[in-house]
């Protein structure tokens, strides 16, 4: 959903969020790998987990995005421990799910999905971007199952409202980013896209090999456009007081924050420099959940940390699981 997930990511779309073009033999791990796994209402959803061990660490990928997301990190990390990304209902290979598609829907069918897959628990939960609001709202319903977190480049609670005290003009810049999504969902939920429709086509990845482009091609349907929508209005208004209705402190968990410093498209330097010092505050709220939380910048990141420093993601979430090894 690479059109989706660009057009979406609020203020922070646009860093150097685009695949290497070298093909990326993870694709083809994903494909004969993955597990569909059956809820209890039936629906399917795509596991993909590679290593061995405890604990199992989740990967939670951002908005419009799925396993594919940390394609650039799993494999590193599973010589460590076993990791496990995911497709989000209605995205990738899962079976649509009920509308609408909040966090709190979400973080249920993670419960469920671990559930049935019988990955034993406690988990690191790793958490980009919109899937933090997922991997915090799983944390705070579910506790004595999380050992340690990593959030990468997380979005915050609220973050809109707060983004737009600094720079007012980031209201009309989003809003300008969300006509093609809209559009394409729109004709979605009507029956009438097509693949051939204006901006709403889904080309695989530059990285996915050859042979494989036909298969992911063939995996991209109307109902990721309606998804990623739903994701995208839930976030604006049910996230945020789902989220704070159930939040709580983390305890002593090992919490490691990974902030960013993405562009904003049409913004000026003093409106991009005025959102990004509320990012990093609203990292430093986040951090501080866990007596044990920091918040560290990544220099030279955007947005999509795991693709641009994939190194700084992987040696965050070892460093989380070799604590949680040492508690125990």
């Amino acid at each position: 959903m690479r059109i989706a997930t660009l057009a979406v990511l609020f203020a922070f779309a646009g860093s150097t969020a685009t695949a290497q073009p070298v093909p990326d033999p993870w694709w083809a791990r994903y494909k004969d790998a993955s597990q569909q796994v059956k809820l209890p209402d039936g629906r399917e959803m795509t596991l993909h987990c590679e290593g061995s061990g405890a604990p199992v660490v989740v990967l939670d990928a951002g908005l419009g995005d799925g396993a594919a997301s940390w394609r650039k990190v799993q494999g590193e990390i599973a010589k460590t421990t076993t990791v496990c990304g995911y497709d989000r209902a209605g995205l990738g290979g899962s079976t649509m799910g009920p509308l609408p598609r909040d966090t709190a829907s979400i973080a249920a069918d993670l419960k469920a999905l671990l559930k049935a897959a019988k990955l034993p628990g406690p988990y690191v939960l790793v958490g980009h971007s919109m899937g933090s609001y997922d991997m915090r709202m799983y944390a705070s319903l579910n506790l004595k199952r999380v050992a340690g977190m990593v959030l990468v480049d997380p979005s915050a609670d609220g973050q809109m409202a707060r983004m737009l005290a600094a720079a007012p003009r980031l209201e009309e810049l989003q809003k300008a980013s969300y006509a093609t999504l809209s559009s394409c969902a729109a004709q979605a939920k009507a029956g009438t896209l097509t693949p051939q429709t204006k901006g709403c086509g889904q080309p695989p990845p530059p990285d996915v090999p050859a042979e494989l482009r036909d298969w992911a091609r063939a995996r991209s349907s109307p109902h990721n456009f309606i998804t990623v929508a739903s994701e995208l209005e839930s976030f604006n208004t049910l996230d945020t007081p789902q989220l704070l209705n159930v939040k709580r402190p983390f305890g002593s968990i090992p919490l490691i924050v990974l902030t960013g410093k993405p562009t904003i498209p049409g913004a000026t330097s003093e409106e991009s420099e005025a959102v990004y010092k509320v990012w990093v505050t609203m990292h430093d709220e986040m951090a501080a959940l866990s007596t044990k939380g920091v918040n560290r910048p990544v220099p030279g990141a955007g947005h999509y940390i795991q693709y641009e420093k994939p190194a700084v993601v992987i040696a965050a979430v070892q460093e989380v699981v070799e604590a949680v090894r040492a508690k125990r």
